[in-house]
């Protein structure tokens, strides 16, 4: 905001200026404080540049950040709606599903296992994380678990990004499956029937 000192004695110059009365008389502290706005107007604009600089630098080191989480997932599923018990061992729980699904042999390619963040008092038990070591085994993961009885669901280990951009896209994803579209959510992007989904704002010009 402009002093109101600095923007009185400019009204009264330019308004002799344009009426050229010249019976206003520019002092030497009028045009100091002149050159103390203009002064203060570039120093704004400097920062505002090196505001605008610094947002660019923080998305750059956010979406590196995300990349390198994404490929340290790539391997991982989880597995929702398994009963949490205090002491439990995850890898002799999942060694217990898969035989329950007769699909023991996928134990072979399961790296580690353990529960998705801090044990916390909720109704609902966390997800247990499974490493695996082959990446293309995942598949058959999903397939073991499809008509799994007790319900237990296996998902993809997204990244905090792109959680909140799934989730973002559920309407979108749910309209693809009731129409039996393909429906996939890879790399932080979504593919309908093979095509990337591009969101278009309707608000958009």
């Amino acid at each position: 905001m402009i002093p109101r000192s600095v923007a009185w004695h400019y009204f009264k110059y330019k308004n002799a200026e344009e009426t050229g009365s010249g019976n206003v008389s520019l002092t030497s502290e009028v045009m100091d404080l002149m050159r103390q706005l203009s002064a203060a107007e570039r120093e704004v604009e400097d920062l505002k540049g090196e505001n605008n600089l610094l947002k660019r630098q923080m998305s750059q080191m956010q979406q590196q950040q995300e990349r390198h989480l994404r490929h340290s997932y790539e391997s991982d599923i989880l597995l929702h709606g398994v009963p949490e018990t205090k002491g439990e061992n995850c890898t002799q729980v999942l060694q217990g599903l898969l035989s329950t699904q007769k699909a023991e042999h996928l134990f072979d390619v399961v790296e580690n296992t353990h529960r998705l963040g801090r044990s916390k008092a909720s109704p609902s038990p966390r997800p247990i994380v499974v490493r695996l070591t082959k990446r293309l085994a995942k598949p058959s993961f999903f397939q073991a678990f499809k008509n799994c009885e007790s319900k237990i669901r296996v998902t993809d280990h997204l990244t905090p990004g792109d959680f909140k951009k799934k989730l973002g896209l559920k309407e979108v994803m749910s309209r693809a499956w009731q129409e039996k579209k393909k429906v996939v959510f890879r790399q932080g992007e979504l593919f309908i029937d093979g095509k990337r989904y591009v969101d278009v704002d309707p608000k958009s010009p």
